[in-house]
């Protein structure tokens, strides 16, 4: 009797211990905290270069800027470290123009879809008179800065969540949906923190990652989810300056009034729309959307071990 095919089923279905160990589901949780931990320290040297261009009259917004390039820091070591650990380095095929959805045109449209369902929202809290606003201004580089690091921002959100976490559990679990379940709960559980925290909020800041988990599913593109993240975020915390899930930019070209804000079905005043009952049917709706289109279409975004 030949035992060549059963041999050499065995050995390629045999993992290493090291392997045995990285895929231990407790492991990539342990991962991510001490990449937060480590990319604290870095972004905290990016920050400290900002106190050069602090002055009396901008302190508040310089402060906040360098608040948000600090984020930078996570980015760069979550990057070292899929690149030093060699069986994470096929994540980082994720991040390049080689994944076929990963272009300017769904960038684009990310970064529009982003705007416009943070600006749906706000008007709904405007025209029920729960917020008022006031022009703030702020010179066009500023603009620019805030830009740049409101993008370093959900870029390092993104490539936490949407792509260290979805893929290291699609790896151990085979199964894009449980994975893109954990990664989106982790995402939620990495706001309870913030100032003014609900469990509503954290409903809808899990709701939001099933969200950009879903954009990045369906059209095969980390960039689309990162510049949807961008655009909400953006037009949340710099144009309109509302809490953005609890946090308040010190820097917005517009102002809203603290003092004569209410909370309704679609405002809080602790944690913005984030916060609200509106929000969350809303993210419902399109994430149900974007799963009905993914099983209708039979979308498959790219394995990067295969």
């Amino acid at each position: 009797m030949d035992n060549t095919v059963n041999t050499a089923n065995f050995e390629k279905v045999k993992k290493p211990i090291w392997q045995k160990i990285l895929d231990f589901p407790l492991v990539p949780i342990v991962e991510i905290l001490l990449l937060l931990v480590l990319g604290k320290y870095v972004g905290t040297f990016i920050a400290n270069l900002f106190r050069f261009f602090a002055n009396e009259q901008n302190i508040d917004s310089v402060r906040f800027l360098a608040g948000q390039f600090a984020t930078a820091g996570v980015v760069i070591v979550q990057i070292l470290y899929m690149w030093l650990v060699k069986p994470h380095r096929p994540m980082l095929k994720t991040l390049g123009r080689k994944i076929p959805g990963n272009n300017m045109k769904l960038a684009i449209i990310g970064l529009l879809v982003g705007l416009l369902m943070n600006v749906s929202a706000i008007m709904v809290a405007l025209v029920n008179k729960n917020v008022s606003f006031h022009i703030g201004g702020g010179s066009i580089i500023m603009f620019i800065l805030f830009f740049i690091a409101v993008l370093f921002q959900a870029s390092n959100e993104e490539i936490l969540c949407r792509c260290f976490l979805y893929h290291r559990f699609n790896k151990i679990f085979k199964r894009p949906a449980v994975a893109m379940f954990i990664a989106s709960t982790l995402f939620g559980f990495l706001h309870l923190l913030n100032p003014g925290v609900s469990p509503l909020a954290i409903i809808n800041v899990i709701l939001a990652g099933l969200w950009l988990g879903l954009l990045m599913y369906c059209f095969d593109s980390i960039w689309m989810a990162i510049a949807a993240h961008l655009g909400w975020n953006y037009s949340q915390s710099i144009i309109f300056g509302l809490p953005n899930s609890g946090n308040t930019s010190a820097f917005s070209l517009l102002k809203y009034d603290m003092a004569s804000a209410t909370n309704s079905f679609a405002y809080n005043v602790d944690f913005g729309v984030e916060g609200t009952v509106f929000v969350c049917i809303m993210l419902l709706v399109i994430d149900c959307g974007l799963i009905v289109y993914a099983i209708t279409k039979k979308k498959q975004p790219t394995d990067v071990y295969l």
